[in-house]
């Protein structure tokens, strides 16, 4: 469908979104609420989380239409005209703006969610433009790629699922939302290095040597990690134990049959894997709801649905162990 195109849904759909529902799992596996009222939330959730990427896939296009000009890169904004580029930023106001008055009730949620929208503005439009102010570009970012978003699942889904989580569940879920957003943006930027010189685009990564970027990204691994090990430990240990399990199985597999190239963030071999990252995409979501559902049969209509939504993904990790 041209509209997925214009969103650019295919950078974002199964690379963002399952991360952000395994909040939406992990909260949701302590409520006692039946499938329907969880179902409910899940569907209001996932339509707040697709209006912000759509959001954010457009206002970048719009203000990047003469840099991405310049890097002879593709922006379906370019061929539309200025009356036609407006309409669709507003419409994604709009959609925003919908969901946000529907969880006014919510205060944490609606600070949650507009601050997501808020990096984004800031991180985009002149004269701000965090984009182009180097390590404001990065935190931009990731707090509105992640830790925002996190942030606004988690308090929306308990607050709808009457769940009581602690503030260490909120902190946990920052640090690793961060330390992998910022990862996340630093890959993106090395993947798109060339593009940004041609678009006179002095980013983070342009100053950076390899150990220096290699040794940034060891911390940020050893930060996101702990944070990632203490919430299966202590809100979800059976879970996160088959997860981590499946995954160090399957790194295994790649290293051994395609001898790839496990990195926190830079890589030397043109075969690599991020590490963790497919953790988040797929193996994590997916233990979560096989293991509420083998405790309770209504979570299998979940696991369900996620995997129709998702199955792209669990196709690219099949294809990376046998082609």
């Amino acid at each position: 469908m041209r509209i997925v195109q214009q969103v650019r849904a295919s950078d974002w759909w199964i690379y963002k979104i399952p991360p952000i529902l395994v909040v939406f799992y992990l909260v949701a596996s302590f409520s006692d609420k039946n499938i329907t009222d969880i179902l409910f939330c899940l569907l209001f959730v996932m339509g707040a989380l697709i209006a912000g990427a759509s959001f954010v896939s457009i206002i970048n296009d719009y203000t990047d239409i003469e840099q991405d000009r310049l890097a002879q890169k593709t922006n379906f904004m370019e061929a539309m005209s200025h009356r036609k580029r407006l309409l669709m930023l507003v419409v994604s106001i709009s959609c925003g703006l919908v969901f946000t008055l529907a969880m006014s009730h919510n205060i944490f949620a609606l600070i949650t969610y507009v601050l997501s929208y808020l990096s984004f503005v800031f991180y985009s439009c002149h004269p701000i433009r965090f984009k182009e102010r180097k390590w404001l570009g990065v935190f931009a970012d990731a707090a509105g790629s992640q830790v925002f978003p996190f942030l606004f699942v988690a308090f929306f889904t308990s607050k709808f699922l009457e769940v009581t989580i602690g503030p260490l569940f909120f902190w946990l879920t920052s640090v690793w939302a961060l330390c992998s957003g910022i990862r996340g943006i630093l890959w993106h930027q090395l993947y798109d290095k060339s593009n940004d010189i041609k678009s006179n685009l002095n980013m983070v990564v342009q100053n950076l040597n390899y150990k220096t970027l290699k040794r940034i990204g060891g911390v940020l691994v050893a930060l996101e990690l702990t944070a990632v090990v203490v919430i299966c430990i202590k809100y979800q240990l059976m879970m996160g134990s088959i997860a981590f399990l499946l995954y160090a199985l399957y790194l295994l597999l790649r290293i051994k049959l395609h001898d790839v190239e496990i990195v926190a963030l830079n890589h030397r071999r043109k075969s690599y894997a991020i590490f963790m990252f497919e953790f988040y995409q797929v193996f994590w979501p997916v233990s979560i709801l096989v293991t509420l559902g083998l405790q309770d049969l209504q979570f299998l209509i979940l696991l369900i649905l996620h995997l129709l939504l998702f199955h792209k993904s669990i196709y690219l990790i099949y294809k990376s162990i046998t082609v």
